[in-house]
């Protein structure tokens, strides 16, 4: 599960997510931005789901839509029909389990703009629900909605790593699936990504001291660390290879 805050304005819109992939069981498998950039479309794509799902929606995305206007009036329409070597992974029988967020520039409405998009199984057949946005918190409780309320623009960096810090205290099933363990989701780095319709930049503005092969938001027990992942674990073993 990806925490994702995201704000949409008139002439910009950011969004900021973390960084930490997990595995089944909650504990950290390795650390890398999740906010794709889209700079022929003055946008950025964030997909929920598992490795292998974001990855392949990463590749297939940007080869679909030309334009932000384009992705919200033919997405369902683009998922019903995804080519090999992509249906495996983001195909009908996995619509269920996956959501992605899209922020940017509408040339229709003339200003930034959100959707989110989540997979749904109804029936025989998967389709999907489309919220369109301003702005977009998630994970978040009773106690963090009440904590962000009036906030309706970007607040700026250090007040957004505030607010992914108070994401961090929450914990959710992973993958955001109904069933699986329920862990802390939050963790890595938080990532900046400011859009304009000139460029797109990112800013990792606050890092953590979440460990490879470790749960979330613990404190230091291995060696190795949101910021130097490929050292050993606590059990001597490599993260990586």
């Amino acid at each position: 599960m990806t925490a994702i805050n995201a704000w949409a304005g008139k002439d910009s819109a950011t969004v900021y997510t973390d960084a930490a992939w997990i595995d089944g069981d909650g504990k950290l498998i390795f650390v890398a931005p999740k906010a794709l950039p889209l700079a022929h479309m003055s946008a950025a794509l964030v997909v929920r789901g598992s490795s292998h799902q974001v990855r392949a929606m990463e590749s297939y995305f940007p080869s679909v839509f030309t334009s932000v206007d384009h992705a919200f009036a033919n997405f369902s329409e683009a998922m019903e029909k995804v080519p090999p070597p992509y249906a495996d992974s983001i195909g009908p029988q996995s619509m269920g389990s996956w959501q992605a967020v899209l922020v940017g520039y509408s040339d229709a409405l003339e200003r930034f703009v959100g959707v989110f998009f989540r997979g749904t199984k109804g029936g025989l057949e998967a389709g999907w629900t489309t919220q369109p946005f301003e702005r977009f918190l998630t994970p978040e409780s009773e106690a963090f909605q009440a904590s962000v309320s009036g906030i309706d623009s970007d607040p700026g960096p250090d007040a957004a790593a505030d607010i992914m810090e108070r994401q961090r205290a929450l914990v959710g099933p992973v993958n955001g699936v109904e069933g699986n363990p329920v862990v802390h989701v939050t963790g890595g780095f938080c990532l900046r990504t400011h859009i304009t319709r000139e460029g797109i930049s990112t800013t990792i503005i606050r890092r953590w001291p979440d460990r490879i092969g470790e749960p979330l938001a613990q404190r230091a027990k291995a060696k190795g660390s949101a910021r130097d992942p490929f050292r050993a674990t606590a059990s001597g073993i490599p993260a990586f290879g």
